[in-house]
């Protein structure tokens, strides 16, 4: 019978780290990306470096007797062994000419413990609670392992501008000689000319108040990426299931009034059976995947979208909508969550290379204004949105507001924030009956008077 596997840890090497920062306290600039405490297994060792990293973060000098009186001062230094543990650390090593190599070994065993930890959660839901739908138990499982991998991720650190310009002015070179497009369309042509198209890594939020079509327009953008452009898209929905998103998607392809398909009502006429029916069609093979979960966390939304490029590939992500997504640990004070999910939506969008559209809610202030176009100052529950967004677009139909409005059916898409390039506004024309965008043009609205 084979005993159990011990525990990956590496005391020596956490002596060896800490005796060499005693030593020399300028190697702390060389591991000081690599390693945080709570990789350290060791109580004692832990609570030394702990008070190592305070002193550093603090500019403060570091030797011996400095670390002796600060372990003192918060009640430590009798619990890590007086400074007689300390004159043992020192003398582990006799220069500090291996540090790194120290912290990377503590390192790789911090990390092979959370492996273990995250495989004997795994384990224990699944004999815990074998009721449990087995894809929970396996986002979970991606989520944790995804956790880990983003944890152990190098800081490279400083890097000379030369290398950067030159890369990027060859990419440039060889993108322009090979007519290669790296940027994603939205479909509507002032939009793109004020925007340069979805480009990748870019947090872009499309805010608005209910009614005003915020999920219509990303649905409309997704479509034309996957139909026109042939690329993939996953549509993750907070709020609507996916046979709601289905729906929608059939009327605006088809044009035809969305209350018809929904009631059956459109096989009464040959043109809108025709047009339903070659809908379907295209939508049979297309590359535009839903997931309808209710408050998703930031997590399950990245080990969801990294296993979707991992087996299908994916080119753009759609959110409907923020402040629907939940944290696993709430926190009383929302801004912060919102702030948190801000950021690692912005993490993602740059991890996978790809476009976030992410849907917004606005403040219900604005009604009391008597111009209702929103401001950046609208964004609901945080300016972080504001901060982590590349570009924010707001969306103002006036005839939401006032029926008689001369600009009915008329949508202003507002780019209010651009990170790389202009701010301005984009006219669109908006077909209520089967909440469709389309490029501005002024005759269409005397047909869709009589829609």
């Amino acid at each position: 019978m084979s005993s159990f596997p011990k525990t990956p840890i590496s005391i020596e090497s956490e002596k060896a780290l800490l005796g060499s920062l005693i030593i020399d306290s300028e190697s702390w600039e060389k591991i000081s990306n690599l390693i945080t405490p709570a990789d350290f297994y060791d109580t004692k060792n832990r609570d030394v470096f702990s008070e190592i990293y305070d002193l550093q973060i603090n500019d403060q000098p570091l030797d011996i007797l400095i670390l002796e009186e600060s372990l003192k001062s918060r009640d430590k230094l009798s619990k890590i062994g007086g400074i007689e543990y300390l004159k043992e650390l020192a003398k582990t090593v006799p220069t500090s000419a291996h540090i790194i190599k120290y912290a990377e070994i503590v390192r790789e065993k911090s990390v092979m413990r959370k492996l273990i930890g995250a495989s004997t959660r795994t384990i224990e839901s699944i004999h815990q609670d074998s009721s449990e739908d087995i894809s929970s138990i396996l986002d979970r499982a991606e989520a944790d392992i995804f956790s880990i991998a983003s944890d152990t991720k190098k800081h490279e650190g400083l890097v000379k501008i030369g290398p950067i310009v030159n890369e990027m002015v060859d990419s440039i070179y060889n993108k322009k000689t090979n007519n290669i497009v790296d940027y994603l369309l939205t479909g509507y042509t002032k939009l793109d000319e004020l925007m340069g198209g979805l480009q990748n890594s870019d947090l872009v939020v499309i805010a608005a108040r209910p009614s005003m079509g915020k999920t219509a327009l990303a649905m409309n953008i997704a479509q034309d990426i996957v139909f026109k452009q042939k690329k993939k898209v996953g549509f993750f929905s907070l709020e609507m299931s996916s046979q709601s998103i289905a729906l929608r998607m059939l009327s605006s392809l088809s044009t035809v009034e969305f209350s018809k398909i929904r009631s059956g009502d459109y096989e009464s006429s040959s043109d809108d059976t025709r047009a339903v029916t070659q809908a379907i069609e295209m939508m049979q093979d297309c590359s535009l995947y839903i997931d309808d979960t209710g408050s998703i966390t930031p997590m399950t939304l990245r080990s969801r979208a990294r296993r979707m490029k991992r087996e299908t590939g994916i080119d753009m992500i759609v959110l409907d909508y923020l402040q629907l997504m939940t944290l696993p640990d709430k926190s009383e004070n929302r801004v912060n969550e919102i702030a948190s999910i801000t950021r690692q939506l912005k993490s993602l969008a740059k991890e996978l290379d790809i476009p976030i559209i992410a849907l917004s809610q606005l403040n219900r202030s604005l009604e009391q204004r008597n111009d209702k176009r929103p401001f950046l100052s609208d964004l609901r529950e945080s300016g972080s949105i504001e901060q982590d967004a590349d570009v924010v677009m707001f969306i103002y139909r006036d005839d939401v507001y006032n029926p008689n409005s001369e600009d009915k059916n008329i949508a202003e898409i507002n780019i209010a924030k651009h990170r790389n390039g202009p701010t301005g506004t984009a006219k669109l024309t908006f077909l209520s009956h089967c909440t469709r965008f389309e490029d501005y043009h002024p005759q269409i609205f005397e047909n869709t008077d009589n829609l």
